[in-house]
């Protein structure tokens, strides 16, 4: 019987020390609206910890009333400026902004988990989509910049959101940050081309 000798002065591989599960970041609750806060600190501060965080997080109803609170703080912000003139077009505003965000979320969750096999449950594409938005209660400062600031400002606003979202979809989806990136434009494509085909139904050609 041959035995193999260890070659001297090699040594073995020291074994991998297990890693302990990250700690567990605020979820939104919507018995506390001030939890807002906590979510929007984090996922803008921290993005990579807090989504890291929020791995075992379950449930619908925390993002989706996250989502509600930041389109009815943007929404009154906005139209504070013209004396809440355009009030009555709240209850359109919140549906829009909420039917906005499962609608992204849902094809995110499908991309990712059908085309790139993430791991990437519909919930947590849900809470990457809603809570790295929290950007947007600061997008009515806009309205005070001139012109070209103002576009800037929003421009801003857009790339800020998509990159804590992909940084959301990278740790929550255990993907890379360019499927990441794939994942959101792919989602945007999709719902502009359900836009277009929306505004044609509803405004048909003349015969």
């Amino acid at each position: 019987m041959i035995k193999i000798r260890a070659k001297e002065g090699s040594q073995a591989a020291p074994p991998e020390e297990p890693q302990d599960p990250p700690e567990p970041s605020p979820d939104f609750h919507w018995q506390r609206p001030w939890s807002w806060l906590l979510v929007a600190a984090g996922a803008l501060g921290s993005p990579r910890v807090y989504f890291r965080g929020l791995a075992d997080a379950r449930g619908l109803i925390p993002p989706l009333s996250f989502i509600l609170l930041t389109q009815l703080i943007y929404s009154l912000a906005q139209w504070s400026s013209a004396g809440f003139q355009r009030l009555g077009q709240l209850p359109l505003s919140l549906v829009w902004g909420v039917a906005q965000a499962v609608f992204m979320a849902v094809v995110i969750h499908l991309v990712a988990s059908r085309i790139m096999k993430s791991p990437l449950r519909l919930e947590q594409a849900l809470r990457a989509f809603a809570y790295s938005g929290a950007v947007w209660a600061l997008a009515f400062l806009a309205q005070f910049l001139p012109g070209a600031y103002s576009a800037v400002f929003l421009a801003v606003m857009l790339g800020l959101h998509f990159y804590l979202m992909m940084v959301g979809l990278v740790e929550l989806g255990d993907m890379s940050m360019p499927l990441a990136a794939a994942c959101q434009i792919i989602a945007m494509v999709v719902l502009f081309l359900v836009m277009v085909l929306i505004n044609q139904l509803g405004n048909p050609a003349p015969a």
